[in-house]
């Protein structure tokens, strides 16, 4: 069983409130090798994600966001 499967299997790939995923681990320790694995698995999973929200048009800054005032009523 590979680290990412170990890390899966443990729940510690998770999916935070801003929709990315995240390594939360449960316990135990990483290598600096084990971590750079990690971090291809998590660049791998939030590529989709990373997407989407460049293509918004409200987060990429090409349509203006809402005037904060707005929701004050």
């Amino acid at each position: 069983m590979g680290i990412v499967d170990k890390a899966e299997a443990n729940g510690d790939l998770v999916r935070n409130e801003s929709g990315t995923w995240v390594y939360w681990p449960s316990g135990g320790y990483l290598s600096a090798w084990g971590m750079r694995v990690i971090a291809r698995e998590l660049d791998r999973r939030n590529a989709e994600w990373e997407a989407i929200v460049a293509a918004d048009p409200a987060v990429n800054g090409s349509t203006p966001a809402p005037e904060m005032d707005a929701f004050d009523d």
